[in-house]
């Protein structure tokens, strides 16, 4: 117990290392269901020198499961494509995954390649799109796991 309710510490390991991150109420309420073991796990938290013990400790702000860190930080979904590209398919496909207006979603980019041009093409923004594992393996299955990509900022 602490002024600001309860705490707990989740020790996080990514193989190389170790590092305990206190975890108050609030936040652990939220994110109670994803603190498993072996889960990956996306952490923004506060780092500090800890005079007490020499080294540092973290003090976690958000805690995310992959497909919420995507959603978070993804700033486009990128599609290569080459001049047998078509339009309708591409539409259909999209059209599934389209974000409503209460989401935020991703842009989608194009890139676009024929014999004799290449260029990369910033959809609307009414073509936002939830980027999550069903839709990239869909599109992914659709057009080859290499023309496929998500970018980060």
């Amino acid at each position: 117990m602490t002024r600001r309710g309860k705490m707990v510490f989740v020790t996080l390991d990514d193989g190389s290392g170790s590092v305990d991150v206190a975890v108050y109420n609030e936040l652990y309420d939220q994110c109670r269901s994803m603190l498993r073991e072996d889960e990956l796990l996306v952490v923004q938290a506060r780092v500090s020198r800890d005079d007490y013990s020499g080294g540092f400790r973290a003090s976690a702000d958000q805690i995310l499961d992959l497909a919420g860190a995507r959603q978070m930080f993804a700033r486009a979904l990128r599609l290569s494509l080459n001049g047998d590209a078509c339009q309708r398919q591409l539409r259909e496909r999209l059209d599934t995954w389209r974000a409503r207006s209460d989401q935020p979603g991703c842009l989608v980019e194009i890139a676009y390649r024929n014999k004799g041009a290449e260029c990369l093409l910033r959809l609307p923004e009414t073509w936002r799109v939830q980027v999550d594992d069903i839709a990239i393996g869909a599109l992914r299955e659709w057009l080859d796991t290499s023309r496929v990509q998500v970018v980060y900022a």
